[in-house]
């Protein structure tokens, strides 16, 4: 869950670092609102989920919906895409960029498909 919750966080980072870049068009300035709206919500969920977990003898099992597993995938997809394209950045080398592409892909894969 900390790994979900940490890569939403670093979507959220990317957009606010490129802030200036996707205001300069219609469609930057709705996808990087796409994916805040989407990265807070799943976040919001993910904070009720984890106050209904569920304990067992040697496990905690923390339960997120479908509507957090979707807009979660989606934060998660749109700025991969952004990323991997380089129309976002971080703002240091593309080292850096790739390696949280990467990161942001193994994490999205804890997620269910559907």
């Amino acid at each position: 869950m900390g790994r979900l919750v940490a890569s939403l966080a670093q979507a959220a980072r990317c957009v606010s670092l490129n802030h200036e870049q996707l205001a300069a068009s219609q469609d930057g300035k709705w996808r990087a609102v796409g994916v805040l709206d989407d990265a807070s919500n799943a976040l919001t969920l993910i904070g009720e989920a984890l106050e209904r977990h569920h304990t067992g003898p040697q496990e905690v099992a923390i339960l997120l919906n479908d509507e957090c597993t979707m807009l979660a995938r989606r934060a998660l997809t749109k700025t991969l895409r952004s990323l991997r394209s380089r129309n976002w950045t971080f703002g240091h080398e593309p080292e850096l960029d790739t390696a949280v592409a990467e990161r942001m892909e193994t994490d999205l894969t804890l997620l269910p498909e559907r």
